[in-house]
């Protein structure tokens, strides 16, 4: 049987958010809808359950959002740096 090749870090690094480049917006139709309450609301009471998923630009020195860019939008909104 062949070995599956791990395409990401184990480890998570942290980061600060003038380190990412958003590749959408959040509308503002979006922060009053039922889902993103629930999702506010759940990092509010247990924290980020998954981590927002980003890949290294080709400066080595920011990194492109490439999934969760809901819960960026509310860590900011609750000051998480």
């Amino acid at each position: 049987m062949q070995e599956v090749n791990i395409a990401f870090q184990l480890t998570p690094i942290y980061l600060s958010p003038n380190q990412l480049l958003l590749s959408k917006t959040i509308l503002k139709s979006t922060i009053n809808t039922k889902k993103y309450g629930q999702i506010r609301a759940s990092i509010m009471e247990i924290g980020i359950i998954e981590p927002l998923i980003v890949s290294l630009t080709n400066n080595n020195e920011q990194y492109s959002l490439l999934d969760g860019h809901i819960r960026f939008e509310i860590l900011k909104e609750l000051g998480y740096t």
